[in-house]
């Protein structure tokens, strides 16, 4: 689903894994066949990726933390290639996996082809990615938080058009690297050929959160320089 106006898409990291191209088809009949993997972060499976375009309409993107249990949602997915179909259902309930990430647990149909779609509130805002299936259930579906998504633009050109505050921030605050929670890092010695796409897949991190721990207004990166590579907790 599309962030912004100019192209940024976000998306399931499962579903350009091990890609050689990607393409993009809106429900306009437009076709992209060149788009670039801005950022991704495997654990938490989701990815960034751009494509040149303009005049695009973009979601809103809510607030996952404040979901509750009940509470009704919707989303929209090509689920069997049946493009642009819409279901709902309820938020059942909230789980955390066992490497420490929390999921929306919904009732909502889900099939093959609804990864990555957008799970709207009744306000029309965005509050996860429909991510993957428990096979054999029924309806056990379950979603990321947006919040987790949020994370990734936070320090990029993108956030200030998303018009979002993370939840640690005031509304007088603006989003800055500086506001991210303290987390636990590496320092790594930058060797030749490294680049900080490389480094995040080697990590299981994003490279928006290394530039936002390093302070890097740019995603170019030194020989024999040391940075911080976050690491989960």
């Amino acid at each position: 689903f599309v962030l912004t106006a100019d192209g940024v898409i976000a998306t399931n990291y499962h579903l350009i894994r091990g890609a050689s191209a990607i393409i993009i088809k809106f429900h306009d009949g437009r076709v992209f066949d060149k788009a670039d993997v801005l950022d991704f972060n495997s654990k938490k499976d989701l990815a960034l990726i751009k494509i040149t375009a303009s005049s695009l309409k973009p979601v809103v993107l809510g607030d996952s933390d404040r979901i509750t249990i009940g509470q009704r949602v919707v989303t929209i997915g090509n689920p069997m290639g049946l493009e642009s179909s819409i279901a709902d259902g309820l938020i059942s309930a909230v789980r955390m996996l066992d490497n420490k990430i929390k999921v929306f647990q919904i009732s909502v149909p889900l099939s093959q082809g609804s990864s990555g779609g957008p799970l709207f509130d009744l306000n029309g805002e965005v509050v996860g990615i429909t991510t993957m299936a428990y096979v054999g259930g029924q309806d056990l579906n379950f979603a990321m938080p947006v919040s987790y998504l949020k994370r990734m633009l936070i320090g990029t050109p993108y956030a200030a058009r998303q018009n979002f505050m993370p939840a640690y921030a005031t509304d007088k605050q603006a989003v800055s690297p500086a506001l991210l929670p303290e987390k636990k890092y590496i320092l790594y010695s930058v060797r030749p050929h490294d680049t900080l796409f490389g480094l995040s897949r080697k990590f299981s991190t994003s490279v928006s959160e290394i530039q936002a721990l390093n302070k890097l207004k740019t995603p170019v990166i030194y020989v024999k320089h040391r940075i911080k590579i976050p690491q989960s907790d």
